[in-house]
């Protein structure tokens, strides 16, 4: 496995909290010394230096440590830590460095949740933002802690909290659906900016906000403007996911709506059958004519096809079809990992595109190609099949070399996946034995 760089940032990184230079595959720190001293200003400004440097490793690093870091809640280093955090994440053009600071926030635990309860209640619109961010970054393991702040939020007559409140909870799911009542007025807002994330907050929640179903029917029809219309009939998908017959009858409003709206919205519209999966069946025809579509449906009207007749080869095949194609390439990579074992055919075609010029799309190919064996437990290794586990042989392999080539997103990626499957017990398999030479002609 590669070894990154130790330069002076990288070792300044590793030493504050990780006790030396390690590679960059994922390790995870040693315990935490039971002696609690506040991070100094020095070590602090040169972690925030750290958050720019050109090496992938020492930047990670760098969040981790500060996530990690001793901070006195409401002081001025602990804002400080989070702003970082929160800028850092606005200028990345991918979601590999969002998860790290994600998770640095959510270590960051008690320091973040007062910062943000500070400036959720901020006469400040940047604040506002800045919490609201914070919130969906840590996630529903710490909606408890903010459910009395977002119910403020709901309450509140300014539009920026009510309208941030029902983007965290987009984020939160179905942890944050004890708030259905507050969420339910937003549905029918004056607003349609409102009604559109209240819309994505239910889809979030799921089948429990089903109890609002009766009003996401009627917005599919008698929404203030188009992109209501297709916001709730993507939420209907969602919230009748949890029961086979309310699954059927959202299917056959939704596909009956399919032949009606642009592009966007029936984009939107297949997002929602996509949930129903076998139940998307009522809107069967209409989804095999889309399959033909020249516009950029077809990926998702071919996965959507594909649970309802329970045939992927044929999905699977038009999505390696597209997957080099400038608009949907990306979209196709997306679904294919959502599809996991079931996309295994488009194996060779998503490991040539792990070196792909374009460090998003490499790094979306590396998730998928992972995602083609599912084995995130000891359990999962032990009961691969012989050919299963060949093919994990195969993708960890592969994925070993290419760690090795770089030294931006898609190969520390690649590494981390490596060492996690090597501690679940995975071994390379074994070169083949050499071959004696063929006997000398004569002999």
């Amino acid at each position: 496995m590669k070894t990154w760089p130790c330069g002076s940032a990288l070792a300044l990184v590793s030493l504050l909290l990780l006790g030396g230079c390690q590679r960059a595959t994922g390790e995870s720190a040693p315990a935490a010394s039971t002696t609690v001293q506040e991070i100094s200003d020095d070590d602090l400004a040169n972690l925030g230096g750290a958050l720019t440097n050109n090496y992938l490793a020492v930047r990670l690093e760098a969040i981790k440590s500060l996530g990690a870091a001793s901070l006195n809640p409401k002081s001025s280093k602990a804002a400080q830590v989070v702003q970082w955090l929160l800028d850092h994440r606005r200028i990345e053009f991918n979601d590999y460095e969002d998860e790290h600071v994600e998770a640095a926030m959510r270590v960051l635990g008690p320091v973040a949740v007062a910062e943000v309860e500070r400036q959720a209640l901020s006469s400040e619109t940047s604040e506002v933002s800045n919490a609201c961010e914070a919130m969906r970054s840590m996630g529903s393991e710490f909606y408890a802690a903010f459910q009395p702040l977002l119910t403020k939020m709901l309450q509140s007559d300014q539009f920026e909290p009510k309208w941030g409140a029902l983007s965290s909870l987009e984020k939160m799911g179905p942890a944050g659906q004890d708030l259905l009542p507050l969420i339910k007025p937003y549905l029918t807002d004056e607003d349609f900016q409102l009604q559109i994330i209240a819309l994505r907050a239910i889809a979030a929640i799921g089948p429990p906000a089903m109890v609002h179903e009766e009003i996401v029917r009627d917005l599919t029809v008698n929404g203030q403007n188009v992109s209501v219309k297709s916001h709730a009939l993507r939420t209907l998908g969602y919230i009748a996911a949890g029961d086979p017959k309310q699954a059927q009858a959202a299917a056959e409003v939704i596909g009956k709506n399919l032949k009606e709206f642009p592009f966007a919205t029936k984009s939107r519209a297949l997002e929602g059958l996509l949930q129903l999966q076998a139940n998307a069946a009522p809107a069967a025809e209409i989804v095999k004519e889309l399959i033909h579509d020249q516009t950029g449906l077809a990926p998702q009207a071919a996965v959507v096809n594909g649970y309802i007749t329970g045939d992927w080869s044929a999905a699977v095949k038009l999505l390696v079809s597209q997957l080099k194609d400038h608009v949907v390439g990306m979209e196709c990579l997306a679904l294919l990992r959502k599809l996991g074992p079931k996309a295994a055919p488009a194996e060779s075609a998503l490991q040539a595109m792990t070196t792909n010029e374009d460090e998003i799309v490499a790094l979306m190919a590396v998730d998928a190609l992972a995602g083609l064996v599912n084995v995130t437990t000891k359990a999962d290794l032990e009961q691969l099949g012989p050919d299963q586990r060949t093919m994990l042989d195969r993708i960890a392999t592969h994925l070993q070399k290419l760690a090795t080539q770089g030294e931006i997103e898609p190969h520390h990626r690649a590494g981390v996946l490596v060492e996690q499957w090597h501690a679940l017990g995975w071994q390379p398999p074994s070169p083949p034995a050499p071959q004696p030479p063929p006997p000398a002609s004569g002999e």
